[in-house]
């Protein structure tokens, strides 16, 4: 039973995501991508932090951040380009 339970928990996401993203991206995305996780990983539980764009949130405990930003990231970190603004 033990093993059964643990297999289920395995296939399934559970527990905090911390996610920063400037404000003007969160009015956009938040709402959309906050009910789909929501449904889609009833365990999990989503934490979404706005920021002023700026490399603060680099430095604080998220899982995820999202970051206008024209160079590569820190080193201990991995950067995935989102969308190309001009």
């Amino acid at each position: 039973a033990a093993v059964s339970a643990a297999q289920d928990n395995a296939q399934e996401p559970a527990g905090d995501l911390r996610i920063a993203m400037p404000h003007g991206l969160s009015t956009l995305l938040v709402c959309e991508v906050a009910v789909k996780f929501g449904r889609q990983h009833p365990r999990g539980r989503l934490f979404l932090n706005t920021t002023r764009g700026t490399p603060e949130a680099l430095a604080q405990n998220f899982d995820i951040v999202i970051h206008p930003s024209p160079r590569c990231c820190p080193i201990g970190m991995v950067a995935q380009q989102l969308i190309l603004a001009p």
